[in-house]
């Protein structure tokens, strides 16, 4: 983070992307989003405190059905070994960290019935918004 301080480099989010993609906005050169996959606690003890200092933003995208549960990872620390929790993603919305959805529960939509796809994108959606009040973008 600090390299892309020093360097000049500038953070935007997903729907600055998204707007730059569609033709509505220009990004400058140098420009960057940053993303975390699957929504682990270490993104909350370990990232957000750089991404803050820095003065930078950032997307999560959650396993939606998994908040604050155990991830199955025999050995590793505490905090990669379970997902973000409410109070941990409520301060985090609240300093301008967005959230998307990983699926409900992790799984591969391409391999679901269109049924079971449109229930994991559905329910994660609506379970990110019920807790931030927003979904940036889904995933």
């Amino acid at each position: 983070m600090a390299y892309l301080q020093d360097h000049g480099y500038r953070v935007v989010t997903l729907d600055e992307v998204r707007n730059d993609l569609l033709g509505r906005q220009r990004l400058p050169r140098r420009s960057v989003a940053i993303t975390f996959d699957d929504g682990a606690a270490n993104n909350h003890c370990n990232a957000f405190p750089i991404l803050r200092r820095h003065g930078f933003s950032a997307t999560v995208f959650l396993v939606a059905g998994a908040i604050g549960e155990k991830r199955e990872k025999p050995g590793w620390p505490e905090a990669a070994a379970r997902y973000l929790n409410a109070a941990e993603i409520a301060e985090m919305t609240d300093s301008g960290i967005g959230f998307g959805s990983h699926t409900l529960t992790h799984v591969r939509l391409a391999q679901l019935e269109p049924k079971q796809a449109e229930r994991e994108i559905v329910e994660s959606k609506r379970l990110i918004e019920q807790l931030t009040g927003r979904v940036r973008l889904a995933g």
